[in-house]
């Protein structure tokens, strides 16, 4: 069974300080939490084919909390890590530090990466995975978003693949 990572903001919700046009689904930490269209049918799914682990560069506190209100048991995750458990890294070229999220890690706990996929849509928080990233679009709230949608036909195929590392995966879309 392949190991599917999971980014929380902008992937599976959106949070704001700010009330949108429309009720949020629930506050955590005064952060209005909006879910993205279909995120409780594509979690369903994923749970049903993949090992689940959820990388947040949030903080644990935060992320506990969301994985709840998702309804999310995290028994049922391999793992729930957060910024915690990221890198700095320094790009000499801009001059910008930011954190990464390094599958040396996952690799460490036993994972094969040729069976290790990550939804995310920060491609520069992977800057060493991209042969296991799916960048999603970011989600800001927005009512008609079917990325989800979308991402859970690619996931089907792609979890029939052997070596998930050898398929291109930057033009996902283009696929459906």
């Amino acid at each position: 069974m392949k190991l599917l990572i999971l980014d929380i903001d902008e992937t599976l919700i959106y949070g704001s300080e700010e009330e949108l046009e429309k009720k949020s689904d629930f506050v955590v930490e005064n952060y209005k939490i909006y879910k993205r269209p279909g995120v409780n049918e594509f979690l369903e799914m994923v749970f049903r084919i993949f090992k689940i682990g959820i990388w947040t560069t949030a903080n644990q506190n935060y992320a506990e909390k969301i994985v709840e209100k998702l309804h999310i048991n995290k028994n049922n995750l391999e793992f729930l890590w957060t910024r915690k458990n990221c890198n700095n890294y320094y790009d000499k070229n801009t001059g910008n530090s930011f954190l990464i999220k390094n599958l040396r890690k996952v690799k460490r706990l036993g994972y094969n990466l040729e069976e290790v996929i990550v939804i995310d849509d920060s491609p520069e928080k992977h800057i060493k995975n991209y042969g296991n990233l799916i960048v999603v679009s970011s989600f800001i709230g927005q009512n008609n978003d079917q990325e989800l949608d979308f991402l859970s036909k690619y996931l089907l195929w792609l979890n029939l693949q052997s070596n998930v590392r050898t398929i291109e995966k930057r033009f996902w879309k283009s696929f459906l």
